[in-house]
């Protein structure tokens, strides 16, 4: 258990540490970017310290936190934070083999 909040707390300082400079970041601190498991939508949420976060649209436990792949254009659901330190490739965009980040266009259904 100790484990787990360790490494959600982790995932969680990395993707929030991986914006660009040119953010707002009083729009921004206190949400990000999730893949609904069910939908395969882009969706902002909360940050939640629980993996995965409840959609706030449904009320099931089926957000994760997401990285974006600029090639193809599409945020993709992030592997664990031990997968991608452990394994490079963890990365790569699962469509066309980019690199991915946690930086990139917010989806247009954005609340302020």
């Amino acid at each position: 258990m100790r484990f787990q909040k360790l490494l959600l707390t982790t995932v969680t300082l990395v993707l929030w540490g991986c914006g660009s400079g040119n953010s707002d970041p009083t729009s921004h601190a206190t949400q990000m970017v999730y893949v609904d498991l069910h939908t395969n939508t882009a969706v902002v949420g909360d940050r939640s310290d629980v993996v995965p976060a409840v959609n706030p649209a449904t009320g099931e436990r089926s957000l994760m936190p997401a990285l974006y792949c600029s090639n193809c254009g599409q945020w993709h659901p992030s592997p664990p934070l031990e997968e991608l330190q452990r394994i490079p490739a963890a990365r790569q965009c699962p469509q066309c083999g980019s690199a991915m980040s946690a930086d990139g266009p917010w989806p247009e259904a954005v609340q302020p």
